[in-house]
């Protein structure tokens, strides 16, 4: 036995075999990983619908954002954005807007193209009286929806929400711009 073990480590180290182990490896490596993820996934599903969200909404962001960030490292988009603007909403309804904001530009860095988290992040930056950024997050804003063929409607309607968030003239001038854009005023 001692014998076959120093022969087996004197191949390995001379490289006999080598290329082999490596094809082997990589689709088991690929499939055990999947396994970890899809029971690492099952499991955070499991403790979301356990948690009270009302009596532990940190709790309830937090495990969200995990399961948003395994569904992104698992390739799927659908569900890593739709558990981000769950995490999203939670972390607001808890009061951490910072971590709102922060789960925003993450989502908006993962797509694009995503448009509710693009007002939201407008909407908590005008709440912290950042108007520099928040200008620019309203006319990304109104991009996107343009872009998209989103519902201009809903669109228009949080603008003008946001609106009444601030009394800055700026960012007045910027959603009223917004407005005209998207055709509610003329």
């Amino acid at each position: 036995r001692h014998n076959a073990g120093r022969r087996l480590r004197s191949r390995f180290r001379a490289g006999h075999g080598d290329r082999e182990d490596r094809e082997q490896s990589e689709p088991m490596r690929k499939y055990l990983h999947r396994r970890r993820t899809d029971g690492r996934i099952e499991d955070l599903r499991r403790q979301i619908s356990e948690t009270d969200r009302e009596r532990a909404p940190l709790d309830a962001a937090r495990l969200a954002r995990d399961l948003a960030d395994l569904y992104a490292e698992a390739g799927n988009r659908v569900e890593a954005i739709r558990w981000y603007g769950q995490s999203i909403d939670a972390y607001m309804y808890a009061g951490f807007s910072d971590a709102a904001i922060a789960l925003c530009r993450k989502l908006i860095r993962f797509e694009p193209r995503v448009i509710r988290a693009r007002g939201t992040l407008a909407s908590l930056l005008l709440a912290r009286r950042d108007y520099e950024a928040a200008c620019d997050e309203i006319r990304e804003y109104v991009d996107v929806t343009r872009e998209r063929g989103a519902d201009i409607d809903l669109a228009r309607e949080r603008l003008r929400t946001m609106a009444d968030l601030t009394d800055d003239p700026d960012v007045r001038s910027v959603i009223a711009q917004s407005l005209i854009e998207l055709g509610a005023v003329e």
